[in-house]
């Protein structure tokens, strides 16, 4: 077993109770982590467990940037630990913890879920796609685990869409943009993205824009993309705030500024946008005039790497 997935088994088992006995964690990750290619990087999770496993646990959003910086430099000198390989350990075990990555709970077993789709409950056929899409997702009565699985995932969409199931409806195009499951076809995708839309879903609205911006299944138009995602921004969806910025910053079927589009990456990264506190940490990291900050470029790239960004982690462990 690979040293994430002992961790999402360990916090499954011991049901996010508080983790007294560092002994009895340690004891779980040598019984799971038996693969000799992992050994340092079961160390490392070991010696994250150690320092990190606080007496209550965090509440979940609440992030304690210092707390973990300062772990991560322990770990680099006090055990000699490779700077990288600390940074994923702390944030891969904070991720658990915060209950970023933890199992869902989504009935008592596969097999009644299963049923329960077969009968035509189009909230368990999407509950099921979304879940052999993630990959393991744990089911809380019978520590059964659903693995990743394209096909199934597709198989569950298409059902729930069937029924009309508005995102099922957005996930099938998603699965068509990708070539997730089926054949890549981008006509297909948009025409799901629209249908989405069109009922009312705004993660589906937002596709529609992406597909006017990079031509997607449809001609190229920059201009409607633009429409779109101001519409989305009135509506409050973080992610059309980069976007925005994106164009103004660029020029893009809108007149260039970058002043405007600085106030709107500030803003989508305030409000939770992995993409905009990743270019804030590179505006602060690399600005176009005068000197670096490196604590607010540091501050930015926390908070892309704690929302997954992958790019995030690599640039705050070299700071």
């Amino acid at each position: 077993m690979k040293p994430l997935k002992a961790i999402k088994y360990i916090l499954s088992e011991y049901d996010h109770k508080v983790f007294n006995e560092y002994r009895k964690v340690e004891a779980l990750f040598m019984d799971l982590c038996i693969d000799p290619m992992y050994t340092q990087e079961v160390n490392t999770l070991l010696v994250a467990v150690k320092m990190r496993v606080p007496k209550e646990l965090l509440k979940k959003n609440e992030v304690d940037e210092l707390r973990e910086l300062a772990l991560i430099k322990q770990m680099i000198d006090d055990y000699g630990i490779k700077r990288d390989l600390a940074f994923e350990a702390i944030f891969t075990w904070s991720d658990a913890i915060h209950g970023n990555m933890v199992h869902k709970k989504l009935g008592s077993t596969l097999q009644d879920l299963k049923i329960e789709a077969a009968k035509g409950d189009m909230n368990k056929q999407f509950e099921l796609g979304k879940a052999y899409l993630r990959g393991f997702v744990l089911l809380e009565d019978t520590k059964e685990i659903i693995e990743k699985d394209a096909s199934k995932a597709f198989e569950f969409f298409m059902l729930a869409a069937k029924s009309d199931h508005v995102e099922a409806k957005n996930y099938l195009g998603y699965c068509y943009d990708q070539g997730i499951g089926v054949t890549k076809d981008s006509k297909k995708a948009k025409d799901f993205y629209q249908q989405s839309a069109k009922q009312g879903s705004l993660n589906a609205l937002y596709n529609v824009a992406n597909c006017y911006e990079y031509g997607i299944g449809i001609a190229q138009n920059e201009s409607k993309a633009f429409k779109y995602y101001e519409k989305l921004y009135k509506k409050g969806y973080v992610e059309a705030i980069y976007k925005l910025a994106w164009f103004y910053e660029n020029g893009i079927s809108i007149n260039e500024d970058r002043k405007h589009a600085l106030v709107l990456y500030r803003e989508a990264g305030e409000k939770g946008s992995s993409q905009a506190q990743y270019y804030l940490g590179q505006c602060y990291q690399h600005p176009s005039q005068g000197e670096p900050n490196i604590n607010e470029a540091k501050k930015w790239y926390y908070l892309a790497a704690k929302n997954n960004h992958p790019k995030a982690r690599f640039h705050l462990s070299q700071l």
